[in-house]
């Protein structure tokens, strides 16, 4: 099959944005909630679509709704198609893909057990203790089998790091591929179904802890719900996202400087 590179920012975040677009569709029409996150959120706060340089999508949503997504047909087929364990058999990761059919995406380590194309990542949202000191040790943790969980599906090493850092990031790529990521992603769906119903009293994505303790928010964070414009329409935010995005990257409303203003992304996308 022939393909074509795409190497224009721009046109991957068109793809993006009519996925973005296209799961809204499904989940209002099942009544299915889910918020903006990460830097999706942060470039719908910022500047009302897409950071500059960003390549994806994150969204966040309450597990119920989650594993609601999973059964609909609608997604199974079509111009974007989920990714999940639910939907394929090889699936490596606990979280989900909605992934554009009519592009490839060559990561360029990481093998995710399926074909993907340009895509948008769903997470679910569950809950990490009632005791702030106990929901801190296990998103600690839970950063640290995430982390391993990201270098076991990894093909080869790579980082950009040197010196001590790179020795000891290499440690965990050895390791975690001495143990697979089979054993990495039971302890993650483990710890996420403690409290898989939300009720406890701090939550947050347990399933791929990105931001470790940073991933701790108390419940009231997320009781509410506003709508911030990202790229002509509006979504759906949780009602605490000022302090969610402050945790995650501080001062938020400050300019980068122009050396870090580049995606951590490092894949080759293509379309048929």
């Amino acid at each position: 099959m022939d393909t074509q590179p795409i190497t224009d920012i721009k046109e991957i975040q068109a793809i993006l944005r009519t996925g973005l677009c296209y799961f809204a569709d499904a989940c209002e029409k099942h009544g299915l909630r889910y918020y903006l996150a990460n830097g999706t959120l942060l470039g719908a706060a910022k500047y009302g679509g897409f950071i500059p340089w960003d390549d994806d999508v994150d969204i966040l949503m309450p597990r119920e709704d989650y594993e609601a997504l999973q059964q609909l047909e609608e997604l199974r087929q079509g111009e974007f198609v989920l990714r999940s364990s639910a939907t394929c058999a090889t699936w490596r990761v606990p979280f989900s893909k909605l992934t554009h059919a009519g592009t490839v995406c060559h990561e360029t380590t990481a093998d995710f057990g399926c074909e993907l194309g340009v895509s948008l990542d769903i997470f679910p949202i569950d809950g990490w203790a009632d005791r702030l000191q106990t929901a801190n040790r296990r998103a600690a943790l839970a950063g640290l089998w995430r982390r391993c969980m990201s270098a076991s599906i990894e093909e080869r090493f790579f980082s950009p790091r040197t010196g001590v850092r790179r020795c000891i990031l290499w440690l965990i790529w050895c390791f975690s591929h001495l143990c697979g990521h089979t054993f990495f992603r039971r302890r993650i769906q483990r710890m996420a179904a403690r409290f898989a119903d939300r009720s406890a009293a701090y939550v947050g994505c347990v399933a791929w802890a990105c931001y470790g303790q940073a991933e701790v928010a108390p419940a009231q964070e997320f009781s509410g719900e506003k709508r911030l414009a990202f790229e002509g329409r509006e979504h759906p935010v949780f009602a605490g996202y000022e302090a969610y995005l402050t945790r995650l990257y501080g001062d938020w409303r400050a300019d980068l400087p122009p050396e870090r203003q580049k995606t951590h992304h490092t894949f080759a996308v293509y379309r048929f």
